[in-house]
């Protein structure tokens, strides 16, 4: 069960890597225009708090216990559940940092 496990781990954050994809040596390039856009949309949930360093904290540790309690109450019926459960919420967060630093690298 152990082994099953930590290769599905494995698998779900190798999924969450981004691939770069390259064009290939000596192809011809087209030239890119890149025009000026709007500013990206920012997390309209987390807007509003953004600003206020100890609201943030506060939010996101209060998000972080809540998270830590579930899997603690659920882990009592069903261990495995737990850690699917807690493998779900860690694919989401990766899932959000790569959006967040796409965005803030301008990709």
């Amino acid at each position: 069960m152990s082994r099953r496990l930590s290769v599905g781990a494995m698998v779900v954050a190798l999924g969450c890597v981004p691939a770069l994809a390259r064009a290939q040596e000596g192809a011809a390039v087209a030239p890119v225009i890149v025009r000026p856009e709007a500013a990206p949309a920012k997390n309209t949930m987390v807007t509003p708090i953004a600003s206020h360093p100890a609201a943030l904290l506060a939010v996101k540790s209060a998000v972080a216990a809540t998270t830590i309690y579930a899997a603690h109450r659920v882990s009592k019926q069903n261990k495995a559940a737990a850690i699917g459960m807690l493998l779900a919420v860690n694919s989401a967060y990766a899932i959000i940092v790569a959006h967040n630093y796409r965005v803030s690298s301008g990709r």
